[in-house]
């Protein structure tokens, strides 16, 4: 008799787990290259076991949780076969030739200007946040260089370089820099003023002094903060000037000036170019990655279920949240959010959505209808249910209020059996329509998860440790 569906899965994850062992001793040099050869092997026999049982069971099956179950599991192995193919890219080792390649690994054998070409052009949007900062530096580059010309700046190096050190990706975090620096740059500015003074023109003693001043300035940073680099730095360019032309006193104040100069333009600059940075960034593409996830989710059952085929490339999703994921980084290297949502969580849904998508579509290239009309139906109109949810909770997010996308009823809803057919007179089409269901079954969760998420708030992290606390946290709960 064949297995039921836990051991199935249970069979296969333990195949999983071989295959990461595998790469765990490449990547550590205590084995050799991982094949993903015998997981695949695994993944057929799991589909033909799973055709199997279905062709025995008939129509009593069990749908809610051996379903997302299983649906879990297929995700898990695939992700894992991109992992043996990342693994053998990065040890070095020739293209498995043991299994077909991994459609998420293909960067693995893309030459390198195809990769900067697809890196390139994924950013080419205001969506993205490096895009954002690169424009933002660039336009507070040209306005401190012309700042230089107009008010005859002496050394004007100086207020490009104030400009590139001080500009942030906030005007919050740029304010927040400002104030150190100029505190420090004063300090710096008195102590090298009055050491050209003291010292005059005896070029040797500044050469002398050049590295141990050094040494000290460029460790002060680091270990006691931005006031005290500013204030060493200072001093190493009134030290290194003195070498090289007659200097006094109003070098350091000339520094002073300078470092001013290129903070206020970069201020400036920072509130008039995308002020907010990731924290203004991260509604508008959590929003926009939700929406496509939405389409996404009805194309893939379309799809899965012979509707329609699936449209070429990867879902829309799967680039968006490639952008969410940088705006997140941004975001929370900026100063601290209070009473913000649970970003990380909408990322792991949106990220799992994408993946999800591909992977159901590659498991079920076949394009004919299923021969339940019925249950296409029923796939389909809790197909849309999901996706109207997900939409429900992408306006909250744009209006900035709590979602009411009814989450709690609509998983309800598909935790009950309204697939019933004879699926043992077609077991393989009853796999797609399964595995479609189980699939929306398990995006109920992550709706519910993300109406959670944005519709309560959560303390700021500042950095360090309890950054790394949280991100662990919020890892393993994904």
């Amino acid at each position: 008799m064949p297995a039921p569906p836990a051991e199935l899965t249970a069979a296969l994850l333990d195949a999983v787990r071989t295959s990461l062992a595998e790469v765990a001793a490449a990547l550590r040099g205590r084995g050799p290259a991982p094949i993903a050869g015998p997981l695949m092997a695994m993944v057929e026999k799991y589909l033909d076991r799973r055709a199997g049982w279905i062709a025995r069971r008939g129509d009593s099956i069990d749908l809610p949780d051996g379903l997302r179950a299983g649906v879990a599991a297929l995700a898990v192995a695939e992700s894992t076969h991109a992992l043996v193919a990342a693994t053998r890219a990065a040890i070095g080792a020739e293209p498995d030739n043991t299994a077909t390649p991994s459609p998420s690994a293909w960067y693995t054998t893309a030459s390198t200007a195809t990769l900067w070409r697809g890196r390139v052009l994924s950013h080419l949007t205001p969506r993205s946040v490096y895009l954002q900062n690169a424009v933002r530096l660039a336009v507070g580059l040209a306005v401190a260089r012309a700042a230089v010309d107009v008010f005859d700046l002496s050394h004007g190096m100086w207020v490009l370089l104030a400009t590139l050190t001080l500009m942030r990706t906030s005007l919050i975090a740029s304010g927040a820099a400002l104030v150190p620096a100029f505190a420090g740059t004063l300090v710096g500015a008195a102590l090298g003023a009055g050491l050209l003074t003291v010292i005059g023109g005896h070029s040797t003693v500044y050469a002398v002094m050049l590295p141990v001043v050094m040494v000290l300035a460029f460790a002060a940073g680091p270990l006691f903060g931005p006031p005290y680099g500013q204030a060493g730095f200072t001093i190493v360019v009134a030290t290194l000037f003195a070498q090289v032309s007659p200097a006094t006193w109003q070098l350091a104040g000339s520094r002073l000036l300078d470092v001013v100069a290129g903070g206020l333009i970069g201020a400036a600059i920072g509130a008039a170019v995308w002020p907010r940075g990731g924290a203004g960034e991260i509604r508008r593409i959590a929003e926009a990655a939700l929406r496509a996830g939405a389409d996404d989710l009805v194309t893939t059952v379309d799809a899965v279920g012979g509707v329609c085929r699936r449209p070429p490339g990867k879902p829309r999703s799967h680039g968006l949240a490639v952008l969410f994921e940088n705006t997140y980084g941004q975001y929370r290297s900026e100063p601290a959010h209070r009473n913000d949502a649970d970003w990380l969580t909408v990322l792991s849904v949106v990220h799992r959505l994408a993946s999800d998508a591909q992977m159901l579509t590659n498991r079920h290239p076949e394009i004919d209808p299923l021969p339940w009309p019925a249950v296409a139906d029923r796939i389909d109109d809790a197909a849309r249910d999901v996706a109207t949810g997900y939409r429900e909770v992408a306006d909250a997010i744009a209006a900035s209020r709590p979602s009411n996308c009814g989450a709690n009823a609509l998983l309800a809803r598909l935790r009950t059996n309204p697939l019933a057919a004879r699926f043992a007179a077609e077991p393989h089409a009853a796999l797609r329509a399964l595995d479609a269901w189980g699939w929306l079954l398990a995006l109920a969760y992550d709706l519910d998860r993300v109406e959670r998420a944005t519709s309560s708030t959560v303390e700021p992290v500042r950095s360090g440790p309890a950054l790394a606390r949280l991100v662990r946290s919020r890892a393993g709960s994904a």
